[in-house]
């Protein structure tokens, strides 16, 4: 990822992979606290969505 971005001329600042919000049904507002824990665990790769903050370099 962050060789990705320094081809693309930008300096990686954050990286890190979330889950999708599971409020909206009766399912995912059970599963949520697992979700929740997977967040702050070593196994959060497994998330839906990759978060990135980069900054282009003066």
């Amino acid at each position: 990822m962050s060789a990705q971005l320094r081809r693309a001329g930008l300096e990686p600042v954050a990286v890190d992979y979330i889950m999708p919000p599971f409020d909206r049904s009766r399912f995912g507002r059970r599963i949520r606290p697992v979700t929740d824990a997977v967040e702050r665990s070593p196994l959060k790769f497994f998330g839906m969505a990759l978060a990135v903050v980069a900054r282009r370099p003066a």
